[in-house]
């Protein structure tokens, strides 16, 4: 059954996270976290969904490893990979 495992908690992460993230005095004060939340909400979202899919049977692989998620969730903190090289060493 998809959602079964978590409840549906995709949404739940989305929107506390995106509520964090765009809340007004978070985005005048702390505009870069306030952006950080919101890339997060839909990355873990996503994530989320992906692993209640594979575990509910409704997809038979997962199509990213381990490693590329969590590299998804790393991106996302940073807000992506301007300014970083491949290796992770600044230029």
């Amino acid at each position: 059954m998809s959602g079964g495992h978590w409840n549906y908690s995709q949404y739940k992460i989305e929107e506390m996270l995106g509520d964090v993230g765009g809340y007004g005095q978070v985005i005048l004060n702390y505009p870069k976290t306030a952006a950080a939340f919101r890339r997060l909400s839909q990355v873990l979202g996503g994530i989320e969904h992906d692993l209640d899919w594979w575990l509910s049977g409704d997809s038979g692989q997962l199509t990213k490893t381990d490693e590329d998620m969590v590299l998804d969730i790393l991106l996302a903190v940073i807000g992506g990979t301007d300014g970083i090289s491949t290796r992770g060493e600044r230029p």
